[in-house]
């Protein structure tokens, strides 16, 4: 299951459910439960083709332009 919040709601009024969250998705990202990928990659010569790319909406991750 994927949970979100916005942190803004937590910050001031329940600055422990904050604190909680973010030991949570660090601790995920410590023992590889969770991982960032990047979807695609792009020169940067081909920022158009990635912005097309970007634009279908089919992309899971990230689009990274590299020079």
């Amino acid at each position: 299951a994927i949970r979100g919040w916005g942190v803004h709601a937590f910050a001031a009024s329940e600055p422990e459910v904050l604190e909680v969250g973010y030991r949570f998705i660090l601790d995920g990202f410590e023992s590889g439960q969770f991982c960032q990928s990047a979807g695609r990659l792009f020169q940067i010569d081909d920022v158009q083709e990635a912005h097309t790319y970007m634009e279908q909406g089919q992309h899971i991750g990230k689009l990274v332009l590299v020079p």
